[in-house]
């Protein structure tokens, strides 16, 4: 089979044209090629979010379902006590916005 060669930006612009079915086997693909198993990934985002709150000095399993929401969104929303200091994850950068678009500027 011959081989195709792409740039990461034609794979992205690529895969922006699939269908949100087809996105989504493909990011389930990719997350279960690092991680073996949706269960593996959820077992492992589970252990974690509970670390990092107890870090916090929370206790997960005593918080409400919109306590935990509510710290959720601050970790996903850019809250840097808690994602920058780990600074990488498995070979991959932990880093701000303003720094992923300066290395990709130089890309």
């Amino acid at each position: 089979m011959p081989t195709l060669e792409l740039t990461n930006e034609q794979v992205i612009q690529l895969v922006k044209q699939l269908p949100p079915d087809q996105q989504k086997m493909l990011l389930q693909h990719l997350l279960t090629s690092v991680w073996g198993t949706w269960e593996e990934l959820s077992r492992y985002g589970a252990a974690r979010v509970r670390q990092v709150a107890a870090q916090c000095g929370l206790d997960w399993d005593a918080m409400s379902e919109a306590q935990r929401e509510a710290f959720i969104d601050d970790l996903i929303t850019g809250d840097r006590r808690h994602l920058l200091p780990l600074g990488s994850y498995q070979g991959i950068s932990i880093v701000t916005a303003a720094e992923f678009l300066a290395l990709m500027s130089t890309r």
